[in-house]
């Protein structure tokens, strides 16, 4: 269901000569790929202009040189060693172990949980259209739910030309991070057995194409999408680009502006890795005032806060501060991930869901926050997830925005992520200078815990304590297929016409309405009623 307030309809780019919609679209995504191969070369450029030095025996620092020319040898030098220093360690990293498969009671409600959702969706005759939200479509469910989910991992591939070895080989890598091979018989037979369920409620077949059958040339194309086992795909990126994004943003801007508004770096030893950030605003002291204990005890006590992938907080802090007025002062504290705020030597997380969220929970405890309202934008609902998992005693409500948590077992957050080929100036962009990125690629695609990270509306605190935060044009989440879900659950949202993926960040009337949601949230008890 739609909740309260309205927000404010994003107005459509108009069509004709004043709009150019076609020049301007074509155009923009030709300066993005013109900009990023500028920004690719400056790396062999660099190699080049070193091994010039070398061959003409010129030191890097020869007092015979202008000091420009110094400046360009010695740049040229460290950009050389940076590349050398970028491919060993992403050596290093793509023989990382593997993510940490299933706890066997967790593969088993995982596992159960995505089953009893597809059957519950192929009984269902009628559900919402995503087109309008209220018209009904025969069958549509079904078929959405097994075309997604199955033949997405397999990269759109058509049933017949798939077969059992295939699902043998994502299942086996979807529980135990391993090849069907390695498997033992026990785990062999466990697999088989969720696919024989599997085939059972989607009425599909798997069967085994014989060596020269009349599918077999067809097989043979198909590849499942096992991403900790597959190929770490990433780009180098120059010490430039790290100059800014780590350097200016991330060491220099970001730390004076979070103190400009009044953020406090926790130095203590509550987390387990002392490169992540943990920024708290104490809020007003007298925010509580004049509530009664069990007013303090049922409602939110603080506001928690996780962001996406990106440069880290900048982009929210517009957000954050309209947060602090909104909720009268509730205290706030943000957690800022390195491995995903482009960082250039930033090691992705390895210790697991349970034990980064007993870290998260301790940095809560640390500031006596008990019971937050937890807000995630983008990959921060995964880290939201965790600790609506391990750590549930400290939500007190959940406001997830752009969630690619939920029906996360679909293929289409990892296909967009790391598959999808460019369409638009902003998938160029996104592609070199975020989901290309060494650390976050090898976040992606070896530590990161694909069925381990859905979220499901059983997780989230009830009683109208939380809501989704959607966006129409979201090339990332499948917002339509997420709205769906969270309203069969009976789980508010509030869908965003017009917007794509982190499209609210610059419209002050929608992070308006987010704030909005944010305060009325952490206002609910836990029956559903709201304190004044």
């Amino acid at each position: 269901m739609s909740t309260a307030p309205p927000f404010p309809r994003v107005p459509q780019p108009k069509r004709g000569w004043s709009g150019v919609i076609g020049l301007r679209a074509s155009s923009s995504f030709y300066i993005a790929k013109f900009v990023v191969i500028v920004v690719r070369l400056v790396t062999p450029l660099c190699v080049c202009h070193v091994c010039r030095l070398f061959w003409i025996a010129q030191a890097p620092l020869s007092t015979s040189t202008s000091l420009l020319s110094q400046f360009i040898n010695v740049a040229s030098l460290v950009e050389t060693l940076f590349l050398v220093a970028s491919f060993l360690r992403a050596r290093a990293l793509a023989k990382q172990r593997l993510p940490i498969p299933f706890p066997r009671n967790e593969r088993a409600l995982g596992v159960g949980r995505i089953l009893n959702y597809l059957e519950s969706a192929s009984k269902k005759i009628k559900c919402v259209d995503p087109r309008d939200g209220t018209k009904t479509i025969p069958g549509k469910c079904h078929d959405d739910c097994c075309h997604t989910l199955l033949r997405g991992w397999n990269r759109g591939a058509d049933w017949e030309d798939c077969d059992k070895s295939h699902a043998e080989s994502w299942m086996s890598w979807a529980l135990f991070s391993e090849e069907w091979e390695n498997l033992s018989s026990y785990q062999k037979e466990e697999v088989s057995g969720y696919l024989d369920k599997l085939c059972e409620i989607t009425g599909l077949s798997l069967e085994k194409v014989a060596s020269g059958g009349a599918n077999s040339h067809k097989t043979k194309k198909v590849a499942p999408m096992r991403l900790s086992l597959d190929d770490m795909v990433w780009l180098h990126r120059p010490l430039a680009a790290y100059f800014v994004t780590d350097f200016l943003l991330g060491q220099c801007i970001s730390p004076l502006v979070m103190w400009h508004f009044g953020y406090r770096r926790l130095r203590n030893k509550v987390a387990d890795r002392s490169d992540v950030r943990h920024w708290y605003h104490p809020g007003n002291p007298d925010v509580h005032a004049g509530k009664s204990s069990d007013e303090r005890k049922e409602t939110a006590d603080g506001v928690f806060m996780l962001h996406g992938v990106g440069i880290g907080y900048l982009p929210y802090l517009d957000m954050l501060r309209k947060v602090q007025s909104a909720t009268n002062g509730l205290p706030i504290l943000v957690i800022e991930i390195p491995y995903i705020a482009l960082r250039a030597w930033a090691s992705p997380d390895s210790r697991g869901p349970d034990c980064s969220a007993e870290a998260i929970a301790r940095s809560m405890r640390s500031v006596g926050m008990e019971r937050a309202t937890l807000v995630g934008h983008s990959f921060g609902t995964i880290i939201a997830s965790w600790i609506l998992r391990h750590a549930r005693e400290h939500v007190h409500s959940a406001v997830l925005i752009d969630p690619v948590t939920l029906q996360l077992a679909r293929a289409d957050v990892a296909f967009a992520a790391i598959h999808r080929k460019p369409v638009s100036a902003a998938d160029v962009l996104l592609e070199y200078f975020v989901f290309r990125e060494l650390s976050l690629a090898a976040t992606l695609a070896r530590n990161f815990y694909w069925f381990r990270n859905i979220l499901w509306a059983e997780d989230l605190p009830g009683g109208g304590r939380s809501v989704g935060i959607l966006s129409s044009n979201d090339a990332i989440v499948p917002s339509a297929s997420v709205r769906d879900y969270l309203i069969d659950k009976g789980v508010d949202h509030v869908w965003l016409e017009g917007l794509g993926h982190a499209g609210f960040l610059k419209r002050p009337a929608v992070v308006d309405g987010i704030v909005e949601q944010i305060r009325m949230r952490g206002q609910m008890r836990s029956g559903g009623k709201k304190v004044d």
